[in-house]
């Protein structure tokens, strides 16, 4: 390095001077002393000044987020560099562009994570982190809340490979009959396992509390398609059907005037849960799909729907695994919503 001395140079011709060049190079000036009286001012570490955030501090699935970087001070003034993850994998790439948004959509821990870098070096601020978690689905009575509930601990007479009674669970005191002819009802560990032949009804019902809303929920398995529309789940009066139709599943309701709603494909083999519900205070039809997807559609044609008997398993083959029925009286609400059985039976899917 060349040092070369100016003499008779007063300091205050370079008081506020940030460079100096001499020949198109930029040079240092220091006094008699060694301080420093141009030149670039020396690199600094980077500080945090204000640590990364995700905003708001607590949220549930569904809620949006937004995320701040924070801040930090150095020579030359820091950069960020930053991800954002998901029990460990990155999401950066899914918020709203640069708005730093997203929604909530699934459970587990989000953090933000910051480094602030210069030539000086690189300083990590304090991640953020926000612990989101699964729904906790609500304790269901299927016993005292629903009218009627079916799994592989509902009493049966008969026998195992030939059912003749299946007593269902509930408030509403169903007793299902074998009716049909041809395959026999088979009652193993999983369910009731149906072969396009004998299928289940009930005896005549009569003041069925549904007369402002009936839904179903059914946790099945089918193995192929029958002699004709499957009938998961039928019955006459006001009701609520969920049918196989072609490898298309349905729900209907069935009261002044019938309403379909197509819920989705068949997958044979497949462990599937699907729902259906006639609402008469809001006039509508809706379910769930496999998915869990809610989908719905206008049901002008209700009237006080009350089933006056209910069947399920005809044409069918493969098993029922869950089955709940729910009804809502005139004024007053569900006991437990379809929304709540469709997660308990998907928790236990």
């Amino acid at each position: 390095m060349t040092i070369i001395i100016l003499d008779q140079i007063h300091p205050a011709l370079l008081r506020g001077t940030a460079a100096v060049h001499m020949a198109d190079a930029q040079i240092e000036m220091f006094d008699a002393l060694g301080n420093r009286m141009s030149g670039p001012a020396p690199a600094t570490l980077p500080v945090v000044t204000e640590n990364p955030r995700i905003l708001p501090e607590t949220a549930a699935l569904g809620q949006s987020i937004s995320l701040n970087l924070g801040a930090a001070e150095g020579l030359p003034v820091p950069v960020a560099e930053w991800d954002f993850t998901l029990d460990g994998a990155s999401m950066r790439d899914q918020l709203d562009g640069d708005a730093m948004t997203i929604e909530l959509s699934l459970p587990g821990t989000y953090a933000l994570t910051v480094r602030w870098r210069n030539i000086a070096g690189v300083v990590a601020a304090a991640e953020a982190v926000l612990a989101v978690s699964a729904p906790v689905a609500p304790s269901i009575d299927y016993d005292n809340q629903m009218l009627a509930y079916f799994d592989a601990d509902t009493p049966y007479t008969g026998t195992a490979e030939d059912v003749a009674t299946v007593t269902m669970r509930g408030t509403g005191g169903y007793i299902l009959g074998k009716t049909g002819s041809g395959t026999t009802i088979r009652f193993q560990p999983e369910g009731l396992v149906f072969g396009d032949g004998g299928y289940l009804q009930s005896q005549s019902l009569t003041n069925q509390p549904t007369t402002d809303g009936l839904f179903a929920v059914v946790e099945m398995t089918l193995t192929g398609y029958g002699s004709n529309i499957g009938q998961i789940l039928d019955g006459t009066g006001g009701h609520i059907k969920i049918r196989n139709s072609s490898g298309t599943i349905q729900t209907v309701g069935a009261d002044d005037t019938s309403v379909n709603l197509t819920l989705g494909a068949v997958a044979y083999g497949a462990r599937m849960i699907f729902a259906g519900q006639i609402d008469d205070v809001a006039d509508l039809l809706s379910g769930y799909d496999a998915a869990g997807n809610l989908l719905s559609t206008p049901h002008a044609g209700l009237t006080d729907p009350a089933p006056n008997r209910i069947s399920f398993g005809r044409y069918l083959n493969g098993t029922i695994h869950r089955m709940a029925i729910g009804g809502r009286a005139e004024g007053q609400e569900f006991p437990v919503t379809m929304r709540e059985v469709v997660e308990d039976f998907r928790q236990g899917a």
